[in-house]
């Protein structure tokens, strides 16, 4: 599966990536989010994750993104995430979030969600 990277970074220096993958019909996923050990709690993965929210809003009608969490959902809850209910997650190990105006199709169908991306 094919993604486009973005970073953030000062003068050369990265602070914090991801991954986002386009799954089609407006579906987006956000995986691989990695901020450097000595560069965590300083807001730099918050930042780079909703610019991405931010240029993925502003392109499309109606997008639904997703991301699996492997660490506190309530990270990503601050940034508009809500975790899926525990009778749809596909994995016990992660937590799968969405974020999105079509967000009732996922609620309830745990075939719906993208598997671990």
């Amino acid at each position: 599966m094919k993604g486009t990277w973005y970073v953030l970074e000062n003068k050369s220096k990265l602070l914090s990536s991801l991954i986002l993958y386009d799954f089609g019909s407006e579906q987006f996923g956000i995986g691989s989010i990695a901020t450097p050990q000595l560069l965590r709690k300083q807001g730099h993965a918050s930042r780079l994750i909703s610019a991405v929210i931010f240029e993925i809003e502003n392109k499309h009608q109606r997008p639904t993104l997703f991301l699996y969490s492997d660490i506190e959902p309530e990270f990503y809850e601050n940034l508009g995430f809500q975790r899926l209910p525990a009778d749809v997650q596909r994995y016990k190990a992660t937590t799968c979030m969405i974020r999105g105006s079509a967000i009732q199709k996922f609620l309830s169908d745990k075939r719906a969600t993208p598997e671990y991306f």
